[in-house]
């Protein structure tokens, strides 16, 4: 399938697809359906640009609503932050990678300290889980810690099932109770000591916690990052992944509705 643009018109493609769109599926070894590639871009791209979140992101991954692992690993913004998968995760098309709880998570290829939208003081995580593995302690979602500063997510903690985590600080935060890691999880700081985290688009709970830095090691999906040792595996299933700028509540809350549709789409919600 040809999803090039018009020579004549090259903001223009010739399928009628928002140049994002055919950027996107331009990286892919193994081109989308037709039906899948006009998903991408009416579910997807077009929704987050006419909400005017899209130029907030440093990534934004669609894992579970690829057709291959190459086309999982690949973010949606640009040629950037390409996931590398570590030990072997299983690939589910329309589901996301089957991470072990062992010894397998995937590389973000993001230093949290060198982004150009998500900063110390100013940024989001968010991240979409479609397969339970239940109120587990230590199990990370994501993570990056050094000696001065760590961001992490743990979405199902503990016997409580509370939400635990880390923006940009050594000091862990506890949220309110949720029923379960399923769905989508956002960690969110808009000022030196503020914070939130939302879940399925709405708010849980806000802190005042200073940030102590930026971590200066890569990010991990599925672990954390311990100054380049891998741990806190988990057994979850990620579908959507994305990192940037802070978000106001609307941001998130339409980011969830855009999400939702897509992966519900596929059946990877």
């Amino acid at each position: 399938m040809f999803v090039g643009v018009s020579p004549c018109y090259p903001d223009q493609p010739l399928n009628g697809y928002d140049p994002a769109t055919s950027a996107y599926i331009a990286r892919m070894t193994e081109p989308p359906t037709p039906a899948r590639a006009a998903l991408y871009d009416s579910a997807i791209v077009r929704p987050l640009k006419a909400a005017n979140v899209w130029d907030l992101f440093d990534s934004f991954l669609l894992i579970g609503m690829a057709v291959d692992s190459q086309g999982a690993n690949l973010n949606l913004i640009d040629a950037n932050y390409t996931l590398v998968p570590v030990n072997s995760p299983t690939f589910v098309t329309d589901r996301g990678y089957n991470l072990d709880g062992v010894t397998s998570y995937l590389r973000t290829s993001m230093l949290l300290n060198s982004l150009a939208k998500f900063k110390q003081n100013a940024g989001h995580i968010g991240v979409w889980c479609n397969s339970a593995q239940g109120a587990a302690t230590g199990r990370t979602d994501f993570g990056a810690q050094d000696a001065t500063a760590r961001t992490d997510l743990r979405s199902y903690n503990t016997v409580a099932g509370d939400v635990a985590y880390r923006l940009n600080t050594l000091t862990i935060q506890t949220a309110t109770t949720v029923a379960n890691e399923l769905g989508h999880t956002v960690i969110n700081r808009t000022g030196s000591s503020a914070q939130s985290v939302y879940k399925n688009g709405a708010a849980l709970t806000t802190f005042n916690q200073a940030s102590t830095g930026l971590p200066s090691v890569e990010l991990f999906l599925g672990a954390n990052n311990n100054l380049g040792v891998a741990g806190g595996y988990t057994s979850r299933r990620y579908s959507a992944f994305h990192v940037g700028a802070p978000l106001t509540p609307q941001n998130v809350a339409d980011i969830n509705g855009i999400l939702s549709a897509g992966l519900t789409a596929v059946g990877a919600a």
